[in-house]
């Protein structure tokens, strides 16, 4: 099982590209795709404590990826999205580093709420980092709302079609035909995917399963030829801090909507945070931090 979770981040720093943002007193976006305040440029942060938990990473034998938040440094300016490259390209010329993560839950409360930002953004982060950090796989993690809405299954006027119509509302840069549209910008190697499953006792009145609705949303990956553009990996955490507060039974049922199904629908790995108890039972949480640097055994 372990070496099936290649996406497993082990490690975690802070923020090696500037501390969190300071926000302004008035959000520029409001409305129902919630509200969104531009970053306050931030310093970055010393190196060396990052190129030694890469270092340490290595050592105990783990492939390492440098995780930035490169959205926030585009939304800063040029001049802060260039240093923050500068930076990330220095981590990642260590011994041992695979690949860099440039942005968590892309398009889901990050200020990047329109079809043209997205596709302007993963373009230049990628021409960025390609000539910054060469031959190093670029990962961008996002969540589709659309997908918990039984895909493949929403007859007119039912229930799962009209979850579909009131997520592409909410979300219209996170649709998904516009998920379709980047990643045949080929800007990204690797997609962590966060179906957004709704709860048990909605899919229950809905005639159906978590179980069914996890197939069918990673189908509908598969239908829409994903995995033929990107390396597509499962994100969901089944760690956290503390005693386990389920049962074995909880924890199985987990395992096999999370792991079992995606993994059987061609997902090679697992990645990502936890979830909020508030939110739908695959809503990820808000992004970790502008940048950490994440490791998965070998």
């Amino acid at each position: 099982m372990v070496a099936a979770l290649t996406g497993a981040v082990v490690a975690l720093v802070s923020a090696a590209c500037g501390h969190g943002a300071q926000h302004s007193a008035t959000p520029e976006v409001t409305g129902p795709l919630g509200s969104w305040t531009p970053p306050v440029p931030q310093p970055l942060s010393p190196i060396a404590d990052y190129e030694t938990a890469v270092r340490v990473a290595v050592a105990d034998h783990l492939r390492v990826w440098i995780e930035a938040d490169l959205v926030k440094r585009w939304e800063e300016g040029p001049a802060w999205f260039r240093a923050a490259v500068s930076r990330v390209a220095v981590l990642a010329s260590q011994p041992g580093v695979v690949g860099i993560k440039i942005a968590d839950e892309l398009g889901y409360h990050d200020g990047m709420n329109s079809v043209s930002k997205i596709s302007q953004f993963l373009p230049a982060a990628a021409r960025a980092l390609h000539a910054a950090a060469p031959h190093k796989l670029i990962l961008v993690d996002m969540v589709v709302p659309q997908l918990g809405c039984l895909p493949g299954h929403q007859i007119p006027g039912s229930p799962a079609a009209a979850c579909a119509i009131r997520e592409q509302a909410a979300y219209p840069q996170l649709a998904l035909p516009e998920i379709d549209r980047y990643l045949r910008l080929h800007a990204i190697d690797v997609l962590d995917l966060s179906t957004y499953l709704l709860s048990d006792g909605t899919y229950q009145a809905w005639g159906t399963t978590a179980d069914g609705a996890q197939t069918a949303a990673w189908q509908e990956a598969g239908r829409r030829g994903w995995p033929a553009l990107v390396r597509l990996q499962a994100r969901k955490a089944l760690a956290h801090p503390g005693p386990y507060p389920g049962t074995p039974a909880q924890a199985a049922a987990d395992v096999h909507i999370f792991v079992d199904i995606p993994l059987a629908s061609g997902a090679p790995g697992l990645l990502g945070p936890d979830v909020q108890p508030d939110e739908p039972r695959d809503a990820a949480e808000r992004p970790l931090g502008p940048v950490r640097a994440g490791a998965a055994r070998r």
